[in-house]
Parts: structure tokens; sequence; C-alpha cells
């Protein structure tokens, strides 16, 4: 992802809505947990709220 201003646009048959956002992009923190049990494996990913600065 990279830092600037972004414009969302959203376009249907009956409604239509423009913004743009502003975003701040730092360095990424995933925390990769994998559990492994006789019968089910089960993944999780967490990513790090972002901050108000």
């Amino acid at each position: 992802m990279v830092s600037g201003r972004w414009k969302i646009v959203i376009a249907g048959r009956q409604i239509s809505s423009q913004r743009t956002i502003t975003l701040t992009v730092g360095q990424p923190q995933t925390t990769w947990v994998t559990k492994a049990t006789p019968t089910v494996v089960v993944g999780y990913t967490s990513t790090a709220k972002a901050q108000s600065n």
C-alpha cells in the first residue's frame, strides 16, 4: 500500500458516490500463529490497528 490521496468511486444503477481519502502508511506488522491438533489446523493472522496522530 502507498501513502497519499486516494479517490474511492462507487457507481451503480440507482446510486453513485465518490470520496477522497488520505492514507498514511507505515511499516506493516503482521503476526502469524498456526495451531495444529490431531484433527484441526487453525491459521490466525493479526495486523496492528492504525494509530491516529
